[in-house]
């Protein structure tokens, strides 16, 4: 009897074995799946480690070469995608491919949000929907019947990666030319041009025939705000509720490699009743031969970059300064955005180079 008894113990000893051992076998794909995602955690990792030096190095040591402090969250994003899918490499089951996905999803989605603004935003979310799907193809071999989910996710991904390209793309389209309402009503271009070729919009927002600058006349009647000033002699100077932005004057100048960068200067007045800083209620960017110029490192940093991170109080003025690499001398148009999510206002003028 006990003879028997411990037979029957040991089978059921080994059965539970046996079924805890399959279970377990059913969490796991196998070296290959392992090694692949070991590699993705780490590109994610190493993804978020190159925005956060590309935003510490603007945000902190202001070289003016990084996309800016922003670039903190899909940063963060990127780490905790990179190290869930460290973690959870030896395990199959779905969790362990949609966690990673959702956070590299995440990171390409707040990427794309602003990437209006610099081209190197583009770059990260492309990077970002690259990991993210290969997540998903990792997701879809692994099941390999009922291919529901992955491709519900994949479709999923698309769509809202489409819509916040279309987002953006229509906000930066709304800040681009406008009209404005003269005083008898009708409407007319948003700078008028005066004799000389220039624009005749003066720096309090007014033409020089006494036509208001500040709102426009649709189509349908309606009015709402004008998005471009420029002074009497064409210069860049942007009014808004919250700040006043001015171009002063420009310099071209050479970065750490050598290579020829041009030096922007600009005053910029605090409207608003509470300090801010400038790159937080606006940005500038310069374009010269169809293409965006990036930022530039220097050397040395003078007191006006210095004023750009540096928060300026209600009511006072301050010259900043932004540093552009440029490909040649040929003529650059520098503009200057509102920071807001819609009816954004904006300026822009045509500078020479030498």
């Amino acid at each position: 009897m006990s003879s028997q008894r411990n037979s029957r113990g040991g089978t059921s000893g080994r059965s539970q074995q046996d079924h805890r051992r399959r279970a377990g076998g059913r969490g796991r794909r196998g070296p290959r799946f392992t090694g692949a995602r070991l590699g993705l955690g780490v590109l994610c990792i190493l993804a978020a480690l190159g925005l956060v030096y590309r935003s510490v190095l603007a945000g902190v040591f202001k070289e003016g070469a990084g996309i800016g402090m922003l670039g903190l969250i899909p940063a963060v994003l990127f780490f905790f995608g990179g190290v869930m899918a460290i973690q959870m490499r030896h395990r199959a089951a779905p969790v362990a491919f949609l966690t990673p996905f959702l956070f590299c999803l995440l990171a390409d989605i707040t990427c794309l949000i602003h990437a209006s603004k610099m081209n190197e935003w583009k770059l990260w979310a492309v990077a970002a929907a690259v990991l993210a799907v290969l997540f998903l193809v990792f997701l879809c071999l692994h099941r390999q019947r009922g291919l529901a989910v992955p491709v519900v996710l994949l479709v999923v991904t698309v769509v809202l990666t489409a819509a916040v390209c279309l987002l953006v793309k229509g906000s930066a389209a709304q800040g681009n030319g406008t009209q404005t309402q003269s005083s008898d009503g009708t409407a007319t271009d948003g700078t008028q041009t005066g004799t000389d070729g220039t624009d005749s919009t003066g720096a309090d927002g007014t033409a020089a025939d006494g036509t208001a600058a500040g709102s426009e006349t649709g189509t349908d009647g309606t009015s709402t705000d004008a998005s471009q000033s420029t002074d009497a002699s064409g210069t860049l100077n942007l009014v808004t509720d919250s700040f006043t932005l001015k171009y002063v004057r420009h310099e071209m100048g050479e970065d750490v490699n050598g290579s020829p960068c041009v030096y922007v200067y600009y005053d910029f007045t605090n409207n608003s009743d509470q300090a801010v800083s400038i790159p937080s209620v606006s940005y500038t960017k310069l374009t010269q031969n169809g293409s965006e110029c990036g930022k530039a490192s220097v050397a040395e940093m003078n007191d006006e970059m210095n004023n750009y991170k540096t928060e300026v109080q209600p009511g006072a003025t301050v010259t900043a300064c932004e540093v552009y690499s440029v490909s040649d001398t040929s003529d650059a148009l520098l503009e200057a955005v509102e920071f807001v999510p819609t009816n954004a206002k904006s300026a822009s003028m045509t500078l020479t180079l030498e």
